[in-house]
């Protein structure tokens, strides 16, 4: 199939040192990540959508993962980086875009997206504001919104504020120190 139309969300429990399963989820197409989110739940990458689960307990001590909310206009959603309520998802060729999640309404919203035609291979936070991102040419390049602007479309559009080639391919960015 060109595109998978089938995945599975398994969570697992470790007991007496063996791995319990406590629950699947079937999902319509392929996870590609999975991340911890605020308030006790989980993020996901599916296809070419954005999915947040909640843990719900059931009658006899289960548990199952129930859709909370979801957010598409990817091509192919293939990973997720979170700090506190936003979301930073990067697309197979659409480069990276912005999310915010609303606890209250339970919705994700897009904030912002970056509109190049890059194949991004990492992306991490810089801030909440700022975010960096490589891709497939072998780039780094950051990425800044723009909450001054005066028209909505404006706000809703990543600058790209350094473009940096470093000849080698980046997998995998984490933030951290070294001091």
């Amino acid at each position: 199939e060109p595109e998978p139309t089938r995945g599975r969300i398994c969570v697992f429990e470790v007991r007496d040192r063996s791995l319990v399963l406590v629950t699947a989820r079937t999902t319509r197409g392929a996870v590609y990540a999975l991340r911890s989110f605020s308030g006790g739940r989980l993020l996901s990458t599916i296809n070419s959508r954005l999915q947040m689960w909640r843990w719900e307990d059931q009658e006899g001590g289960s548990h199952e993962l129930s859709s909370e909310a979801q957010a598409s206009g990817q091509v192919l959603s293939l990973s997720a980086k979170t700090r506190g309520d936003f979301i930073l998802c990067m697309d197979l060729m659409k480069s990276v875009s912005v999310y915010l999640y609303e606890a209250t309404d339970a919705q994700l919203k897009e904030v912002a997206r970056d509109h190049s035609s890059t194949w991004p291979t990492a992306c991490e936070f810089i801030d909440d504001d700022a975010f960096l991102a490589a891709d497939t040419s072998n780039n780094l390049y950051s990425l800044r919104k723009n909450p001054e602007a005066t028209s909505e479309e404006e706000r809703k559009k990543l600058d790209i504020i350094g473009q940096y080639h470093l000849g080698d391919q980046v997998n995998v960015l984490t933030p951290g120190s070294l001091v």
